[in-house]
């Protein structure tokens, strides 16, 4: 894909999960999610117009998911946190490696990630990300899909992982410097394992990033 291509993908996957956040019916909660100040819920998956092009088939069983967290700091805050996206893997211990591979203009990159995985039961995933940052209002959004890359094609050491439309967005609340963090998230894992095996793993990572997300929260922020 050319740089102009990639950009129109990113804006475009992030505008169809945008849409997908602000659904109000159709999600079924995660009762026990364990993640505190946070609601976890799921649907079907949503790709809108965004189909793989990695010639895999899409497995019909993945799901979208939303979480949604309070944090005690402000939006500047959040968004300095998950842009620093090389460093992202030194707090999230659901990563054990995060890169930019390439700026395409002011607001779009390309990524690589690899998730740590649950040995010998899940093994790791790695997938290759355009992501498109912007401010819309008051909020802060970055959001995209996975890609097809020559330069980082799959490889034996990780199960290729497909992200169908995501984003993450950086509300400001009433309250002085508390903010509401919105996560969609589709990712269709690939592999072996059935998918509703994996769809009951993906909410312990889910936890995984905002306890450690939190943590690292009150860490930049000097709170106590």
């Amino acid at each position: 894909m050319e740089n102009g291509d990639l950009i129109d993908t990113a804006e475009k996957a992030m505008n169809v999960a945008v849409e997908v956040m602000e659904r109000v019916d159709g999600w079924t909660v995660v009762k026990e999610a364990g993640i505190s100040g946070a609601t976890v819920s799921w649907r079907e998956g949503v790709v809108g117009d965004t189909n793989r092009l990695d010639g895999e088939a899409p497995d019909p069983e993945w799901r979208c998911w939303r979480v949604q967290q309070e944090l005690d700091t402000d939006v500047d805050t959040v968004s300095r946190i998950i842009m620093d996206i090389d460093n992202m893997y030194r707090w999230n211990p659901a990563l054990t490696h995060t890169k930019v591979l390439e700026k395409l203009d002011e607001k779009t990159f390309l990524s690589y990630q690899i998730t740590e995985g649950r040995r010998p039961i899940v093994q790791p995933r790695d997938f290759v990300f355009v992501c498109r940052e912007e401010r819309r209002g008051e909020d802060w959004l970055a959001g995209g899909c996975s890609v097809v890359s020559a330069r980082h094609p799959p490889t034996d050491r990780c199960v290729r992982a497909w992200q169908h439309p995501g984003v993450m967005v950086a509300s400001p609340l009433p309250a002085k410097s508390r903010t509401l963090f919105t996560w969609i998230l589709q990712c269709d894992f690939g592999g072996l394992l059935p998918t509703t095996i994996l769809n009951i793993a993906l909410p312990y990572a889910v936890k995984l990033f905002c306890n450690s997300l939190k943590s690292e929260v009150k860490k930049r922020s000097g709170n106590k």
